[in-house]
């Protein structure tokens, strides 16, 4: 009799947790979570962006590749100076209407894979991210008779006028995935004349032809 009062006057040793503390713990680690993925948010952005411009980067080298496998002068856009794609050595087809491909498809043999064609903050199925400034076309002179309200002529049109008012700030290419309120004050990865890749809030989105 003495041996069990002993042993009921024992402290009372449980192991492991309640669902209450069990459901608190939870709580506390889901909360540490959320700040510490909100924390490091800026630094997910930056890295994407850094891998963003990377793939403009590789982009402007087959570029350049492009250009002396083919046997392109060197000649760049000056203000002023109206040019057409030929001029500057950009991929083009030189067909009156031609079919609507992106020019930069001509640039894949130069380039190591296909994932530069993707930025990493595109969440659409588009096997393009990235949009270019470059119409497919060689020359003004294949689409200056067509009627002015056609999407060939203008975007030709605005190219020529691109050259002679941007000049060395030329954009080719830009990336639209970095931007925080789309179509007012978009944040846009520009890939300009010369290799410059940049990034720049773009406050009149898209009528600046320069993208400054």
């Amino acid at each position: 009799m003495r041996d069990k009062l002993s042993f009921a006057s024992q402290p009372f040793h449980r192991k492991g947790l309640t669902l209450i503390e069990l459901i608190l713990v939870i709580g506390i680690v889901s909360v540490l979570a959320g700040i510490i993925w909100a924390a490091f948010a800026p630094f997910r952005e930056k890295a994407r962006q850094v891998q963003c411009m990377n793939n403009l980067k590789q982009f402007y080298l087959a570029f350049i590749m492009y250009r002396e496998t083919y046997g392109y002068t060197v000649v760049s856009p000056m203000k002023g100076v109206p040019l057409d794609p030929v001029d500057l050595g950009f991929p083009c087809i030189p067909a009156r209407y031609p079919p609507p491909i992106n020019p930069y498809d001509a640039l894949e043999p130069f380039l190591k894979n296909k994932d530069v064609y993707k930025c990493p903050n595109d969440p659409t199925h588009w096997t393009h991210s990235y949009i270019t400034m470059v119409p497919p076309f060689c020359r003004y002179s294949e689409v200056e008779n067509l009627p002015r309200d056609n999407f060939n002529w203008w975007i030709m049109d605005r190219f020529r006028r691109m050259t002679a008012e941007c000049g060395e700030r030329m954009p080719i290419l830009y990336c639209p995935w970095h931007g925080l309120e789309q179509r007012t004050d978009s944040y846009a990865i520009i890939l300009r004349w010369g290799g410059v890749v940049e990034g720049r809030y773009i406050i009149e989105w898209p009528q600046t032809l320069c993208l400054d």
